[in-house]
């Protein structure tokens, strides 16, 4: 009786066992956990007048496209340049550059740091119309945690960019007044206009005047401040000084405005000086230069700072930095009439800039006084100068008129020079 009891709970075990086996094994086949059940799930039917809703899926593994505003004073000139090297070399890495002008207008620059920051911006490049007001914009990207990369023109704010390129002119203010007395062969005199309210521009111009003692033939004849000067009254003051002056045979200006006052005055009045811009920054400069109007400039390295750019942007975009300070300054360029023309005959400039041709000279009556007036008062004495010297009567074939673009085509061999 004990063996068949025995033998019968062994057979029940044995059953127990096996039935245990075959649950597991069909559990692990359909995946559907130790508690689950073991049959497949029931196909979804959806009824055929049902209204599907599209949804757009968000990007994980990938990142969405990276997207720079690049804001640049006009797309002419040197600004053009900017844009062509860096919307190439961005677009080469699959970033998007939204190209925006703000014509040197300071409002019109913030309204597009604005859009760029709602239009969800991940950088800003800025080739800045003013100091003073980037700050403000600047300052609100850094808040909307957009950065910033400021180039040409820097502020005096520091942290709020990623980084500053900046044209330092005053490196090569020698050079520029080599080429110019090259220029007046030595022996000049000039007008210097300024708007001396301007730190920067005040600062040029004395740094001009204090390296011409180098040139004691080169004497600034008249030392002008226009500072709340309009253009109409700017040209006045030219006016004025010519009439004061008419011996003199060349203007400095500090500034695109004060450039523009003169070439217009002269343009008017027919007759032909020496310009020199202290400041080419701004596009307008350029084409002055290219009509042949104004001599000569500095003006920004426009490739090399394009090109520090993108390297700073694919560097922030990778590191999350620039990787470098945020200042770094670049040594400004002189550009003359014989450089512009130069680059058009080889084909490494843009579209030429259409410009009135350059007045020829007129005739300028013989001095009689041995001193001249000096701005509105005052006089200052002027050495005598014999017939045949350098600009000595300042007789029309002594005056070395302004060359225009098809007159500098012939000299291009000068323009290395220049730089």
């Amino acid at each position: 009786m004990k063996k068949r009891l025995y033998a019968l709970a062994v057979t029940l075990l044995l059953l127990l066992l096996t039935a245990g086996c075959a649950e597991n094994v069909q559990l692990i086949e359909t995946d559907s956990g130790f508690f689950g059940e073991s049959k497949k799930p029931e196909p979804i039917s959806i009824p055929p007048d049902a209204e599907l809703v599209e949804v757009t899926p968000t990007p994980q593994a990938e990142e969405a496209g990276r997207l720079v505003y690049l804001i640049l004073p006009t797309e002419t000139g040197l600004s053009l340049r900017e844009k062509e090297i860096i919307t190439e070399t961005l677009g080469a890495s699959d970033i998007t550059v939204e190209v925006r002008t703000h014509e040197y207008e300071a409002e019109t620059q913030s309204q597009l740091f604005l859009e760029a920051i709602e239009a969800g911006a991940d950088l800003i490049l800025c080739d800045n119309a003013d100091p003073d007001t980037t700050v403000a914009d600047v300052t609100a990207a850094y808040e909307a945690e957009v950065p910033v990369i400021l180039m040409n023109r820097g502020t005096m704010s520091i942290g709020s960019a990623s980084g500053q390129l900046v044209t330092d002119r005053f490196s090569c203010m020698g050079k520029l007044i080599e080429v110019f007395a090259k220029r007046e062969e030595g022996y000049s005199r000039y007008a210097l206009l300024c708007d001396r309210s301007n730190m920067e521009d005040s600062d040029s111009a004395d740094s001009f005047r204090d390296t011409m003692f180098a040139y004691p033939d080169m004497v600034c004849q008249v030392d002008e401040d226009v500072s709340g000067q309009d253009m109409e009254q700017m040209k006045e003051t030219v006016r004025n000084i010519l009439a004061a002056n008419p011996y003199i045979h060349a203007f400095v200006c500090a500034n695109v405005d004060e450039t523009q006052a003169v070439c217009e005055v002269l343009s008017e009045e027919n007759i032909s000086r020496t310009v020199i811009c202290l400041d080419g920054n701004k596009d307008r400069v350029y084409e002055l230069c290219r009509s042949g109007d104004v001599y000569a400039t500095i003006v920004k390295p426009a490739e090399a700072i394009a090109t520090k750019a993108c390297e700073e942007v694919l560097h922030f975009f990778e590191h999350g930095s620039t990787g470098e300070n945020e200042f770094r300054y670049f040594a400004g360029v002189i550009i003359t009439v014989d450089d512009i023309a130069a680059e058009d005959q080889a084909g490494t400039a843009g579209p030429e800039i259409p410009g009135e041709p350059h007045p020829e000279p007129s005739a300028v009556p013989e001095p009689t006084p041995e001193t001249e007036s000096t701005e509105s008062g005052g006089a200052e004495s002027i050495p005598s100068e014999t017939p045949g010297e350098s600009k000595g009567e300042m007789a029309d074939s002594d005056i070395s008129p302004e060359p225009t673009v098809s007159h500098v085509t012939e000299t291009v061999t000068e323009s290395a020079e220049s730089h």
